[in-house]
């Protein structure tokens, strides 16, 4: 399937303005699925993609651009509308997704592959899911800190001890 470059945005309210490229490449989607889906012809939704990014409503597209949308009516005008910036969303977290594993320097062939054919967001995230950066709580922090060479912590002993069992083994040890 061919597909048509178009850009991912940066945030819903600007979902349709042109934006400038950030490094990588730039997001694809396919504008011919969501024309097969609605079953109209790839060149209406080129157009109707393109009146979107130069700023217009849906509204203006229905009334004054039907010559160029081929008469589409406002509801698949929004249907197409919101396929864009969910496939627009999709590229971006691609991108994002790419530059984390990459960072890591986990990034393979194989896996950049997998990532870039992923068709929706629940298949990219499971991808994902392995190289995710992990939450540090404060508890790790500090068992981390508790195990560094210069810092021995509690005695081996009391480390599997409970704080009751703690203080019952420090009587003990006192008497």
């Amino acid at each position: 399937m061919p597909t048509t470059e178009v850009q991912a945005s940066s945030t819903p309210s600007d979902a349709y303005a042109p934006s400038p490229r950030g490094h990588g490449e730039p997001g694809r989607i396919d504008l011919s699925r969501i024309a097969q889906d609605l079953q109209i012809r790839k060149v209406q939704v080129e157009s109707v993609v393109q009146l979107l990014d130069e700023g217009n409503t849906i509204p203006f597209i229905t009334r004054y651009r039907k010559e160029r949308t081929g008469g589409l009516n406002e509801d698949i005008l929004r249907i197409v509308q919101e396929r864009v910036h969910l496939l627009r969303q999709l590229a971006e977290r691609k991108q994002t997704i790419l530059r984390s594993i990459d960072n890591q320097g986990k990034l393979t062939p194989e896996l950049r592959a997998a990532i870039r054919a992923a068709d929706n967001p629940r298949r990219l995230e499971d991808l994902y899911l392995p190289y995710k950066p992990k939450k540090r709580s404060l508890a790790t922090a500090a068992r981390d800190k508790a195990r560094l060479p210069g810092n021995p912590g509690w005695p081996p002993v009391w480390r599997t001890l409970s704080l009751r069992g703690y203080f019952l083994v420090r009587h003990h040890l006192k008497a």
